[in-house]
């Protein structure tokens, strides 16, 4: 939806030009009005000066440029217009005492509102931001409990004398941190950050280590730049304004029911249907916008899925519907036809684009630019180009993005699955769901290529980490030379974590640490590259923690996957989309490696030659890691 960046000065006072440069660095993420606020709590009462920028849609306040007083704090706005497209909508917004710069959605808005309203509160605008303010003001920093939605926002309370920073519970809006000598910077990009030039520019070697031994990222509170980080998914972060200390709390933290139980066919369908209802009222909700909504369509379950549900909500309006694809004629794991098959029964209006090699060689530049980080595949760009498109129809696009880590898709959750059952001595339930993988494959190399990591899966934990190191040796070896760092066993630990011998822990992983906070991120820079806010219904949390409570044995039956899913929507959708065996992921022609990528990333941000500069050029030369090679796991 926007971008939010704010400073928090001790001593001196901040620098308005700080906050200029930082927003500015953030106008792709919201190009529709620009906002500021400057704070000064030296005051003998706090006094709010609020300020406008050239793209401000409101008048007769003062502009940024002009204003060169003292301030302890500093508050920026970019906003792309999705609720109350009016000027009312303008940020930083002000209730009492309270300030919030805010990014995302609160789709509950309409029903907080309501009961606000019987609680006394008034509203003079019909947007979602100002349901935070008033729910902060009854609730407190307990009233993100209530929302449901995707949200990164920054509250100044003037009464406590504190910024309250949250984070949504699945981490599908950006917030990235800064603390340094007397200041605490925040931003929704890491760009924003660095655009302050006291912020130091050097690389996280840690990080680099994991990324480049271990191929994990977008895996922890940290980022590939030492001393930025960022807030955890469901984290809260309460910072003193007077004294600069900084609490770190969890408001939300998902668990999972690891039992593998047992499965009866009459249960599962009372599981499906409570499913199909929570999925509807998720994309119901997700539809709330004052501007066009679109989605995209890949071909698959997941996002066929939105697809049949957006069509049967819209009704008679389903053919204003928008969804986009990209396709890739001649390769084995094109879904084009899939998508367009899908498209046609849900009467919606479909836009096909063919990414190719020469797009990507043309664009891969601006794309690390507004990723910010490496992303560790050419897949990427076809989300670029997507996003691109939907540009041109479409201000909101919903996505697939969870169904896999919500409902088990991928193949490495069939081994997690056994591994559970062979661990409870399940034996006949084992050879039964070991057969019926095996029917899932069209010939013994495929499945072979599947079962041969099934030992991994269950051995025990010691065993697990000395077959890891003997696994990744190179990479590790490599990386830990030319970075100049060991190995740490806290990053042998998160790659264990991969080989889970329970499915439901596995969920958990991945949910938490591995593909979903990678894929949201990407999604994330690709869309607001281009002015367009992504909604995720499978990050519902009322459907996510209705499924991590049910046992294993309902998520994989028979060798299918998304076995839950599949019954929920089996007549939404065509029984060739329902029932498809082969599963391609987000596939990509290989236009180019992990290691192109990291390389051009080291010469946009690292272009000095000393320091962590020159130990991370050390790690793209050619003897560092071979990073597309086995420590990639790909689904």
């Amino acid at each position: 939806m926007c971008g939010i960046t704010g400073i928090v000065s001790f001593n001196p006072a901040a620098k308005s030009g700080w906050i200029r440069a930082m927003t500015g660095a953030l106008r792709h993420r919201g190009p529709d009005d620009e906002g500021y606020v400057a704070i000064d709590l030296a005051a003998p009462a706090p006094k709010a000066t609020p300020l406008t920028g050239r793209d401000s849609a409101v008048a007769g306040l003062r502009r940024i440029e002009e204003f060169h007083e003292p301030a302890q704090i500093f508050l920026g706005h970019r906003r792309l217009a999705i609720l109350d497209l009016s000027a009312a909508g303008h940020q930083p917004m002000r209730f009492k005492n309270l300030w919030i710069v805010f990014n995302g959605e609160i789709y509950n808005y309409l029903e907080l509102r309501a009961e606000l309203k019987g609680a006394g509160y008034e509203f003079s605008t019909a947007t979602d931001t100002e349901v935070i303010l008033a729910a902060y003001d009854r609730w407190g920093e307990d009233c993100v409990k209530r929302f449901n939605g995707d949200w990164a926002f920054a509250l100044v309370d003037g009464a406590r004398g504190t910024l309250f920073l949250s984070r949504d519970r699945y981490g599908v809006k950006p917030l990235y941190v800064h603390q340094g000598r007397g200041v605490f910077l925040f931003a929704s990009e890491i760009k924003a950050l660095l655009a302050v030039a006291e912020v130091p520019h050097a690389l996280n070697q840690e990080t680099a280590f994991d990324y480049c031994a271990l191929s994990c990222r977008d895996h922890s509170g940290e980022t590939l730049f030492a001393g930025i980080g960022q807030l955890q998914p469901g984290e809260n972060r309460l910072v003193d304004l007077r004294g600069g200390a900084a609490r770190k709390s969890a408001y939300y933290q998902l668990t999972a029911n690891l039992a593998v139980g047992d499965y009866h066919h009459r249960k599962a369908i009372s599981y499906a249907c409570d499913i199909r209802e929570l999925l509807i009222d998720a994309v119901r909700l997700r539809l709330r916008a004052d501007v066009p909504v679109g989605t995209c369509l890949s071909g698959g379950l997941d996002s066929s899925t939105v697809v049949a549900i957006m069509s049967r909500l819209a009704g008679a309006e389903k053919k204003n519907l928008n969804c986009f694809t990209a396709a890739f004629p001649g390769e084995s794991f094109d879904e084009g036809r899939y998508a367009q098959q899908v498209a046609q029964r849900a009467g919606v209006q479909s836009h096909v684009l063919y990414p190719d090699g020469r797009g990507y060689r043309e664009n891969i530049a601006r794309v690390l630019y507004h990723q910010d980080e490496p992303f560790g595949g050419a897949s990427i760009y076809s989300e670029w180009a997507v996003m691109e498109e939907a540009a041109k129809h479409v201000k909101v696009i919903l996505d697939g993005h969870g169904g896999d880590e919500v409902f088990a898709g991928y193949k490495d959750y069939r081994l997690a699955h056994l591994a559970g059952l062979w661990s409870e001595r399940r034996w006949f339930s084992f050879a039964k769901e070991l057969r019926q993988t095996a029917k899932m494959h069209r010939d013994r190399r495929a499945l072979a290529r599947e079962l041969r990591g099934l030992p991994i899966y269950l051995l025990g934990p010691r065993a697990k980490r000395a077959l890891y190191r003997l696994y990744y040796r190179r990479q590790i070896a490599a990386a830990a030379r030319a970075l100049g760092v060991g190995a740490t066993g806290a990053a042998l630990q998160r790659v264990g974590e991969k080989f889970a011998g329970n499915l439901n822990e596995l969920l958990l992983h991945y949910m938490r640490t591995y593909t979903l906070p990678y894929l949201l991120r990407g999604e994330d820079r690709c869309c607001m590259a281009h002015s367009i806010e992504a909604r995720i219904p499978f990050t519902d949390y009322r459907l996510v923690d209705y499924v991590f409570a049910i046992p294993a044995a309902y998520k994989i039956h028979r060798g299918w996957t998304k076995w839950l899913l599949r019954l929920a929507v089996s007549d939404l959708l065509p029984p060739e989309i329902v029932w498809r065996r082969e599963k391609f992921g987000f596939a990509t022609p290989r236009w180019a490696t992990q290691e192109d990528e990291w390389r051009l990333w080291l010469a946009q941000h690292f272009p000095g030659g000393d320091g962590a500069a020159a130990a991370a050029r050390r790690a793209a030369r050619a003897d560092a890691p071979a990073f597309s090679g086995a420590a990639s796991r790909s689904p």
